[in-house]
């Protein structure tokens, strides 16, 4: 209701929020997004060029708060959690699966987060769509289908777990969004020359970019086959999803046991010795490796993604 308050005790755990009356203060969280795109049986419209793509795709989000910005007037302090913080000990994390559409294109200039702004906002005012409702984040992938060399660019997602594909109007319109923000920003004097040139190259590479047919990928293999049981290879990173947390980790081995196939991973803190099932360890799109391990005699095969 336009009404600021200021928030006095935060548990995370049990979801409750304590606030008072406060004026004239605002916040901003600090943010580490990261995406992952299923780039071989998960995309959902292709646009390639010798120098890049442009694709809209399933993914996996992993958002970081870990901290905030608080600012009254021109005087602003960046809090950050971490140990003997009084606001927070450790970053507040979301990990879910939703769609997007990710951009990489081999001239490095054009990875700035200034332009997926630019362009998330052009969206929302053409679309009709709220800000709040999609995020930004920056995306890697190693080799695929699409793509034979690793690949590091921008992504807009849908901020709804499951998606309700909010940014299907992004993939098709994106050259008229591209427009969109240039006359805008150029009008509002917001955009200085050299961001002017970035966009201008932007809009050159995705008008290159030719539609692609979507064929079905590589599908992955089910976790259990017979003997054959599909786990992510030692040394891998993964992300933790069990009792309620969302962290990444790192496999340091598996086996099998009588409950099962369990993975020990690198311990955090002062742990000495983590288990945990193999279900409890999502592998991240286009990042961690897998392999297929045979129970009974030991084999293991790789898998492609």
């Amino acid at each position: 209701m336009a009404c600021p308050y200021r928030v006095t005790f935060f548990n995370y755990r049990l979801g409750e929020i304590k606030v008072r009356n406060e004026r004239r203060w605002t916040t901003k969280p600090i943010l580490q997004n990261m995406v992952f795109p299923k780039m071989d049986n998960g995309i959902l419209g292709l646009r390639k060029s010798p120098t890049g793509f442009l694709i809209e795709a399933n993914l996996q989000v992993s958002e970081r708060i870990i901290g905030f910005k608080e600012q009254r007037g021109p005087n602003s302090v960046s809090h950050v959690y971490e140990p003997g913080n009084f606001y927070g000990q450790r970053p507040i994390t979301r990990f879910f699966e939703t769609t997007g559409v990710c951009w990489f294109f081999e001239d490095r200039r054009l990875l700035n987060e200034s332009i997926a702004d630019f362009v998330l906002k052009a969206f929302c005012h053409i679309c009709g769509i709220q800000e709040r409702d999609l995020g930004i984040g920056t995306f890697q992938s190693r080799s695929c289908s699409i793509w034979e060399k690793p690949s590091h660019g921008f992504c807009i997602y849908d901020a709804v777990n499951g998606s309700l594909r909010l940014t299907k109007q992004l993939f098709d319109r994106f050259e008229e969004i591209l427009e969109a923000v240039t006359l805008s920003a150029s009008a509002l004097n917001e955009i200085d020359d050299e961001t002017q040139a970035l966009f201008d190259s932007l809009k050159r590479e995705i008008t290159s970019a030719k539609q692609m047919e979507i064929s079905d990928g590589v599908v992955l293999p089910s976790l259990e086959d017979g003997d054959w049981i599909t786990v992510i290879c030692p040394e891998e990173k993964g992300m933790y999803v069990d009792d309620g947390k969302n962290e990444e980790v790192v496999i340091l081995g598996y086996r099998y046991t009588p409950n099962g196939m369990v993975y020990q991973l690198k311990p955090p803190g002062r742990l000495t010795n983590w288990i945990v099932k193999v279900g409890s360890v999502v592998p991240l799109y286009g990042l961690t490796k897998l392999e297929k391990y045979n129970i009974s005699t030991g084999e293991t095969i790789p898998v492609s993604q």
